[in-house]
């Protein structure tokens, strides 16, 4: 049983009857040039059911591609609107009119997701190549070509990852999810899900990405079982989640630090954005500093009381940074020379290399047009920062999250 059918038509209606016989369609929209509109009522009371609908397209050309086309186009959505009927429930019958005909059916549906049928015949008249004889038709039906067509978008979807373009990338699967089988569909679907969980992570949504990412893991590993390929990316998703469980359980605060600087490098290796990831560097500088004063020395760098402040700074402190309620809001450098007066190794480190190179590395952001200034980083200064960075606080390379080449 075939929910709807479009079928083009032609100067003879006995495929278009064996087509209809065959799948008996609740509703059909005929496909039709000036010349054979007339024959529609023949061929629906040549049927052996009833339909419970009929519709007409009529394009003012059979021999004009661009004509049928249009015509296809303009007029087949609404159609659909009008009778309900999904893309997914549409099977296309491109066997009647004009060669042009066919091919603008095919042309104006081959995005939408359908499937089509074809009647071809085991014997023909004028010597083999004429028409079909009545009683030899056979009748091919080509499940959704989108299941085969898929391959190319999803290429498309791999490039868009690959490129740090999560959303757009999403997107495109989306796109395909629409359009393939159901069969198809729950694994477009699952990888859908895993690079939302990606797109989300990359914008800092850490609880809501580990959620979805568990999600799309869990189902993946149950897709894996019979494909080695799958399984070597299950791998590697697994280490990312594993991150990202630890980051969200909130027991190691170091974490963070670690997801900016990844999120810096994928700012610059991947989209050559050097302003935004000399930005996250510079807030992984900050936060490293943070997460030690209150870990270690249980201060507070947004509302620090005057009293936890070293005696040796609290006068500067108190002129330079208190606000209205005599609380302080510590900056980073400030940050730095709090830890290293409680003769902290990271404040200590960093005061060391602040005036060989932090200083102006540091400068060059504030002069960055997301900073304070209309200028716009360099490549080498944001490579210079970054090995900074990794050397002062320090960090450890292989503890960097790395998000996985997309290869569907």
């Amino acid at each position: 049983m075939t929910r709807a059918m479009l079928i083009s038509v032609g100067s003879t209606s006995e495929a278009i009857v064996y087509t209809l016989k065959q799948t008996r369609p609740s509703c059909v929209i005929f496909f039709l040039s000036p010349e054979t509109k007339e024959r529609v009522p023949a061929i629906i009371r040549a049927l052996d059911f009833e339909l419970k609908g009929f519709d007409q397209i009529i394009t003012p050309s059979a021999e004009l591609l661009w004509e049928c086309y249009k015509t296809l186009l303009d007029q087949l959505p609404q159609k659909l609107q009008t009778w309900r009927i999904e893309p997914r429930d549409l099977v296309v019958d491109y066997t009647g009119g004009t060669k042009t005909m066919s091919a603008a059916l095919v042309l104006a549906t081959i995005d939408l997701g359908c499937s089509y049928s074809y009647v071809g015949g085991v014997e023909r008249d004028k010597g083999g190549i004429g028409v079909v004889l009545d009683g030899k038709e056979r009748m091919w039906y080509v499940d959704n070509p989108w299941d085969d067509m898929a391959v190319f978008e999803r290429k498309k979807a791999n490039l868009l990852f690959n490129a740090a373009r999560y959303a757009a990338a999403k997107m495109v699967l989306d796109d395909i999810c629409s359009k393939v089988s159901p069969q198809q569909r729950p694994f477009y679907e699952t990888w859908s899900g895993i690079v939302h969980a990606y797109d989300l992570w990359d914008r800092f949504k850490h609880k809501e990405a580990h959620h979805l990412l568990g999600r799309g893991l869990r189902d993946l590993r149950l897709m894996a079982s019979s494909s080695d390929s799958l399984q070597r990316k299950v791998g590697q998703l697994d280490q990312n989640f594993s991150f990202l469980s630890q980051l969200t359980e909130g027991k190691d605060k170091g974490l963070l630090v670690y997801d900016l600087v990844a999120n810096a490098m994928r700012r610059a290796d991947l989209e050559n954005k050097y302003d935004d990831a000399v930005a996250r560097l510079y807030r992984a500088i900050e936060k490293a500093a943070q997460d030690r004063l209150r870990a270690a020395y249980q201060i507070e760098p947004s509302s620090a009381s005057p009293q936890a402040i070293p005696a040796t700074l609290r006068a500067e402190y108190l002129a330079r940074y208190s606000d209205d309620k005599g609380r302080l809001r510590i900056p980073l450098y400030a940050c730095y020379r709090l830890l290293a007066e409680q003769g902290d190794g990271l404040g200590a480190r960093f005061l060391d290399r602040y005036e060989h190179d932090l200083k102006a590395l540091l400068g060059e952001r504030n002069d960055s047009i997301l900073a304070h200034g209309d200028k716009s980083v360099r490549e080498e200064r944001y490579r210079e920062l970054l090995r900074v960075v990794m050397d002062f606080i320090p960090l450890e390379e292989e503890k960097i999250p790395r998000f996985p080449d997309l290869e569907l």
